[in-house]
């Protein structure tokens, strides 16, 4: 089977017949995706590399269990969101083992900020939150890293850190808030 022109469905079900270039297929195509989660993530390219090599193995041993329906709705979830949710979450494990947390990217940041279309506003800014988010609490840093950089919503950021539905929706929002004033105190400093 040439796995390059093949559904990713059709190479899934490859690699649960154990065949070894299915497994070669689904690592090439999502390794590097992958590694920059969780590069975002823990900041450190040793660390990243570990981690998404750790979340390929276990992802391959639990492919058995991959339910393209969500729990949530009846919506087909994609192969490489459950792997990056498995990426996350032990990335996720391997922050509470450091008991350190960095953020090096933040994308989307727009719908947070002004509108501007100026690219060097944007770039400051942007600065700017990502030194602010390095000083939030871990848990803040958490939360406001999986909505905004990941994109997680409130009923997936409360599974993925262990809390309520509604603790997420108030973790989010105050680390937000808390990044706001940050943010605002910064500026009236200039």
């Amino acid at each position: 089977m040439k796995y390059r022109t093949s559904h990713i469905e059709d190479i899934i079900n490859a690699c649960l017949k154990n065949e070894q270039a299915a497994y070669y297929e689904v690592y090439n195509r999502y390794h590097h995706a992958m590694y920059n989660v969780s590069f975002r993530f823990l900041n450190d390219t040793m660390e990243a590399e570990d981690i998404m090599q750790e979340s390929f193995i276990k992802a391959f041993q639990k492919l058995d269990t991959f339910n393209k329906k969500s729990k949530y709705s009846k919506d087909v979830i994609p192969f490489g969101s459950w792997l990056k949710r498995i990426v996350i979450n032990n990335c996720i494990n391997q922050i509470r083992k450091n008991k350190e947390f960095i953020v090096n990217e933040l994308e989307n940041v727009a719908d947070e900020i002004d509108d501007s279309k100026d690219t060097e506003f944007l770039e400051q800014k942007t600065a700017i939150i990502l030194n602010q988010i390095q000083n939030l609490k871990p848990n803040y840093k958490l939360a406001v890293t999986l909505y905004l950089i990941e994109g997680y919503d409130y009923e997936e950021i409360s599974e993925i850190m262990g809390i309520s539905y509604q603790n997420s929706r108030t973790i989010v929002s105050r680390a937000k808030e808390k990044l706001r004033k940050m943010i605002a105190q910064k500026d009236e400093k200039k």
